[in-house]
């Protein structure tokens, strides 16, 4: 079974992304916030991560970038999600 981690901030919307995944058939785990889901994803790696572009602490972008330059996690697929309409988060 394939692992989803969602990382969001908003405790509704990993709820809703959880019970929708889960109904799917797909394992999922979560985090609020950027340290904890890097964390998570070195100690049991993800087969998808979706990531919340606008979060305190460390922004999705930021989070991104250490996936990326971390050689253990740097092909791991990454899915973006922002709730944002304007051009310049998007």
């Amino acid at each position: 079974m394939s692992t989803i981690l969602v990382v969001d901030d908003e405790r509704t919307v990993r709820s809703l992304l959880h019970d929708v995944l889960e109904i799917e058939g797909y394992v999922v785990r979560e985090a609020e916030d950027g340290p904890t889901a890097l964390c998570d994803m070195h100690e049991r790696r993800p087969d998808l991560v979706i990531l919340d572009v606008m979060m305190p602490r460390m922004s999705g972008i930021e989070v991104l970038t250490e996936i990326r330059q971390d050689p253990e996690l740097e092909h791991l697929p990454v899915l973006m999600l922002t709730a944002a309409g304007d051009d310049d988060t998007t």
